[in-house]
Order: C-alpha cells, then structure tokens, then sequence
C-alpha cells in the first residue's frame, strides 16, 4: 500500500495498491493514509461486513494533511468529515496529545494538524522510534495516552533544538554561491538523518529553491529532498537513477541513499540537471494575491463565504489578499525569542489584530500607513480562538 511514485520493478507482493501504478483508473491523489482507508473499506465490503468508518476519520484526516497530500477533490472531502470527527473525537491519545500541546479539539482545523499535532507524532520517528506514536493512537488507557503523550512532546522539543543546531552547521558549511545555485546541495556527517527532511525543507523555504540535505557515515549517504512548485524533484532523482542504492518519492519532496563516495558526483550531476531546467524567475519568492480586499469591506458574511472553501492546502492555498494605506495603530516584537511582529491595523473604524510570524524587524512606526498583503488567521495563543490577520507582507503605502 503506497502513494509514491512506483518504480520501475514492481515488489514482488500478492497484491499492490497505488494509485499512481500506470494502469491505474484512479483519479485522485490521496496520502498513504487515504490509500489504507480505501482498503479498510474494501476489506470490510469483500467479508460483507459493516464498518464504521467514524472512529478513523480523524486518523485519516491528520495523515492526509501531515503527509503534504493536495488538498482538492476526495482529499478535501476526506480533511473536512476528518475535522468534523476530530472535533468530537474520544480516542485516549488524541485527546492526551493535544492537552499536551495546549490546544482545544473541538476548535481543531488543517493548521492544528499540520503545525501542532503532527509535528509532535512525526517527533517519534525522527528522534526515537515511530512506534511511540503508534502506541499513542492505540492505546485505550487514559494514563498510559499520558505518559507517551508527554514522550512525544518532549521528543518534539528535542526535535526543534536539533533542527535549529542542524541549521547553524548547515549555515557555516554553505557559501552564498551554494546557497544561490539553483539547487541547494548540503552533506554532513553530524546532522541526523531523523531532520534531514526538516532541514532541507527550511533550506528550501529560505531560500525558494529545491534542496537536498544528507546525512553521511563512512559507507552511505541518506538524503532528503524539498523542491518548490515549478520543479519535480523525483523526476530528477529518476533521471540520474545510476547513482542511487535507492530512491523514491513524489513532486514535492523525496529520499534516497547511495555509496558515501558518490557524494561529489551527486552534487555535480544534479545541480547541472537543475540549471538546465529550472528558470531564473522560478526562484524569485513570490506571494499570489488573489485580490485587493480593503480591511473596510471585510465583514461577517464574507468571511462566511471564505471559510466554505476550506480546508485549505496543496492545491487549494488559503486566499490571500491585499490592502492599501491601512494605520498602524500598534507594532512590537513578541514570541519567546522576540522574532514575530504582532500589530494592530486600522482602516476607517474597522480594526483587525494582526501577526507576521518571524518578521519582527519589520516594524513600522505607530501611526504609519502601510500596505499589507494577509489572510485570515485563527488565534491559536491567545485562547480565544479570535480571528486575526496574518501578514505576510508589507510596507509604508505608496502614495497614490
């Protein structure tokens, strides 16, 4: 049972199950998680048996959005009946994972998945052992939930640390001609191979361009690759297959090993692949506005509109907007490390709380007018769920 893309020589298994295999009639692109419900389904019909498939939507939701899958057709149907099941869930570890992370599930959506709840999961496997998580979604004993609950979170806390002392070694080790070749290629024998994943992905955010990150010992190097929409990282891997001891994956992101001593020829061969095929403007960070929205005209029946189109994700981003020659009225340096910008913004007598999230040199002064590009945000920290902007861009307006 896999999503990936299939290679070449088939598993010699009784039976395959890909939605991707070339005879295929499939239509949609569901997660590994989507493709094992369809078989739950399948198996339980075969037997003449009747399933209950309640109890798994919120499993099959959280998989479908931590594992990146595109958020259109069958998969939105599947995250939206998911975040419905979540909101009502009673599985033990569910609920112990998420009073761990201080969060409520009935006020539950894609960002809680994606940003709160399978980050603690995915912890497991990058830093311990993936059957911790396993165990959690188990478990029927509320104090055993717990304790691995706890595990998890403190497996993930570690989990940020050395991602962040990954990314400062990946920092010295890479000059700006690396960093602004139109692949970024890092090895080190230091980083983990639990965050090669993680690192590439901040590499690749950072710097709008694929990256690949491996970790090497003295025989093997095993990598992980993070690409941006406009370049297909497996077909890359597929066109130097020679190299690899073995590879696999999807549009998006990859993995693979091969010999230690290839490394060099690794780097070579597949940054030239990407120059030839990656265009200049490919690499230029940019932000889709879908329309100019002035904070003014926002109110409570359009943003009733604009939440029926969710969930949102691969394939289905978050509308994101644009308004002109707002007021500051306030503007701090906030988080822990003082590195997200909170504001509020005026328009008239329209006030809206706003956050750019690591962007806390942004700051502009009180009583300025700027132009902002935002969407719609929860307010997960605050505890009052309120919704806010979050600022993905600005600058003092530009007189008209």
């Amino acid at each position: 049972i896999d999503h990936h893309t299939v290679p070449e020589e088939l598993p010699a298994a009784l039976a395959l199950v890909n939605p991707k295999l070339a005879d295929s009639e499939y239509g949609s692109e569901p997660a590994a998680v989507g493709v094992a419900y369809k078989v739950v389904h399948d198996l339980y019909a075969q037997m003449g048996q009747p399933y209950d498939p309640n109890p798994h939507r919120a499993l099959v939701a959280l998989g479908t959005v931590c594992d990146l899958a595109p958020m259109v057709g069958e998969n939105r149907d599947l995250v939206r009946l998911g975040l419905e099941a979540m909101q009502q869930t009673q599985r033990p570890g569910l609920l112990a994972l998420a009073k761990v992370a201080s969060i409520k599930l009935a006020e539950a959506n894609a960002d809680t998945f994606g940003w709160v709840l399978g980050p603690r999961l995915n912890a497991a496997g990058r830093m311990s052992h993936a059957r911790v998580a396993l165990e959690l979604m188990l478990t029927k004993d509320a104090g055993e939930a717990a304790r691995l609950a706890q595990e998890l979170d403190d497996l993930n806390r570690e989990r940020r640390e050395t991602t962040l002392q990954a990314m400062a070694d990946l920092g010295e080790q890479l000059s700006p001609a690396d960093l602004a070749a139109p692949l970024i290629v890092a090895a080190s024998s230091s980083i983990s191979s639990g965050i090669v994943g993680l690192a590439a992905s901040r590499l690749a955010g950072d710097h709008h361009r694929p990256a690949i990150v491996m970790q090497v010992d003295e025989d093997e190097a095993r990598g992980s690759c993070r690409s941006i929409p406009a370049f297909d990282v497996t077909a890359l891997l597929r066109r130097h297959a020679d190299l690899f001891r073995r590879f696999g994956g999807h549009r998006a992101a990859a993995g693979f090993s091969l010999d230690a001593a290839r490394v060099p020829e690794l780097r070579e061969r597949l940054i030239a692949d990407a120059a030839e095929r990656i265009q200049p403007e490919d690499l230029v960070a940019a932000i889709e506005v879908e329309v100019e929205l002035p904070l003014g005209e926002v109110d409570r029946r359009m943003l009733q509109w604009l939440g029926l189109l969710g969930p949102h994700g691969i394939g289905n981003p978050t509308p994101v907007f644009m308004a002109r020659g707002v007021e500051v009225v306030q503007s701090r340096a906030v988080g822990a490390d003082g590195s997200h910008l909170q504001l509020v913004l005026r328009e008239g007598a329209i006030s809206w709380r706003g956050i750019s999230f690591g962007n806390a040199e942004w700051a502009v002064p009180v009583g300025q007018r700027a132009d902002v590009v935002y969407t719609f945000k929860r307010d997960d920290f605050r505890g009052d769920g309120a919704l806010q902007l979050e600022v993905m861009d600005l600058r003092p307006a530009l007189a008209e």
